[in-house]
């Protein structure tokens, strides 16, 4: 299970502030307006699917790591929100040569 994955789906609406471009599945542009400022806001951020959206409901979604890890963990939706939560700026870049 992905983290990113699952977790962005259930928690981020998209489509607030995104040109819809692509419904099934879901693509949405950044707007003109929203690229002002050198960071672009969480909610203006583009969406690029392959797939469709999982429906996953909050009280069952789990991320279980385990494998090749020293403490295999399972956690719920509610305990990763309770996770100290920390801001980072990146910068993406797209080289299509």
């Amino acid at each position: 299970k992905s983290l990113g994955f699952f977790i962005g789906f259930i928690i981020f609406k998209f489509d607030a502030n995104l040109k819809k471009v692509g419904e099934d599945p879901y693509v949405g542009e950044t707007l003109q307006q929203s690229l002002s400022k050198w960071l672009t806001p969480n909610d203006s951020f583009y969406v690029r699917s392959h797939f469709d959206f999982p429906k996953i409901s909050k009280n069952e979604f789990e991320l279980v790591i385990d494998g090749l890890v020293d403490h295999p963990i399972s956690l719920k939706l509610d305990d990763l929100k309770k996770l100290p939560k920390k801001t980072l700026s990146a910068t993406l870049n797209n080289n299509l040569t």
